[in-house]
């Protein structure tokens, strides 16, 4: 069976707040549908553990943090601290349908705007995505500009207190580099990355995500690239729920151009760990995906991942076994393709 991509963001999404949910969810909930991940989201029963069949458990885990990514990715700036700490897409997509559901709406009517603290807009009449972030005591202007993408009034606010760049949220543990990663604002985020030390890109959300691993999920080349340039510690550094590492994730989503970068930064050691799982699982993904650049290079240098199991518990051996199109069969061949194919 063929294995699915899942890409990390739905095309044209729209930006999810507390008066579009139904219209949000109904997105959502299609394109999981068609990369067959809805399962996982809408299971009314509990999830296999470890010890009902590791096959089952993996295959369940691969396809829940797909979901889980997705939805992360997909649920807006604004929303993201509502879902931090939730370790599964089922546990994710009821956070949101709890907070954001339409029936709420009744409550904003009989409340005063003013009481509530909600801004759905600003002043240039487009809509805000602060209202969700008044979890930063000490400096929340400086939170609010980054999540609008103001980096000018970021930077002033930064030269006054400059403290303010380590600060981490009371519920979602995020920097402002979290956040200016999650929001894909890339020149403000590599500008943080040179304000800040070395050991500041080591601070993990309260998914004990490091701004790397937000930057790996999303697929952003450049960002990676000016952290690794920091701190290459990271390139290494495990994070939940599989405890990949960022090349792991790339590969997992199929970040393909940042897939390749990391693979030339990181180390060889760092892939074999785990019995070689990590190695195991890029160059299976390489043979679903058919871009065996990197796997070729990966079994030069240690062929005895051949043999060894991804985090599916299969081989890259079995896997490229199961891809009946990377065999021809010797069938409907003109003259001197079946002369080369045989010898």
């Amino acid at each position: 069976m063929a294995a699915t991509t899942v890409t990390s963001a739905i095309p044209n999404p729209a930006v999810l707040n507390q008066y579009n949910y139904e219209d949000w969810s109904f997105r959502v909930k299609l394109y999981l549908l068609a990369e067959d991940l809805w399962d996982v989201v809408e299971a009314t029963t509990e999830p296999p553990k470890p010890e009902d069949g590791e096959a089952e458990f993996k295959a369940w885990r691969k396809k829940d943090a797909k979901a889980l990514i997705l939805i992360q990715n997909n649920c807006g700036s604004a929303n993201y601290s509502l879902i931090f700490g939730t370790k599964t897409a089922k546990a994710a997509w009821d956070t949101l349908a709890e907070k954001l559901e339409p029936a709420q709406e009744e409550l904003v009517l009989l409340v005063p705007q003013e009481d509530l603290n909600i801004n759905p807009t600003s002043n240039d009449g487009n809509e805000s995505n602060t209202s969700d972030f008044n979890e930063f005591a000490l400096h929340q202007p400086f939170i609010d500009n980054v999540v609008e993408g103001d980096w000018d009034l970021a930077k002033e606010y930064l030269s006054r207190n400059p403290e303010a760049i380590r600060e981490r949220g009371s519920i979602s543990g995020a920097t402002a580099l979290h956040l200016a990663v999650s929001g894909g604002y890339v020149n403000m985020a590599k500008a943080l990355v040179e304000l800040m030390k070395e050991e500041d890109l080591e601070i993990q959300d309260a998914n004990g995500l490091t701004a790397m691993a937000h930057a790996a999920t999303k697929g952003i080349t450049q960002l990676a690239k000016c952290i690794t340039e920091k701190n290459k510690k990271l390139l290494t550094l495990p994070y939940p729920p599989q405890n990949f590492i960022p090349l792991l994730t790339a590969y997992f989503i199929g970040h393909w151009e940042l897939a390749r970068y990391l693979y030339s930064v990181t180390p060889l050691e760092a892939l074999l760990q785990d019995n070689g799982c990590g190695g195991a699982e890029i160059v299976s993904e390489s043979f679903r995906a058919k871009k065996f650049d990197i796997a070729l290079d990966l079994l030069r240098r240690c062929p005895n991942i051949a043999l060894a199991e991804d985090y599916s518990g299969l081989t890259p051996l079995q896997m490229c076994a199961s891809i009946r199109s990377g065999f021809l069969s010797g069938m409907h061949l003109e003259f001197w393709q079946q002369w080369i194919y045989d010898r």
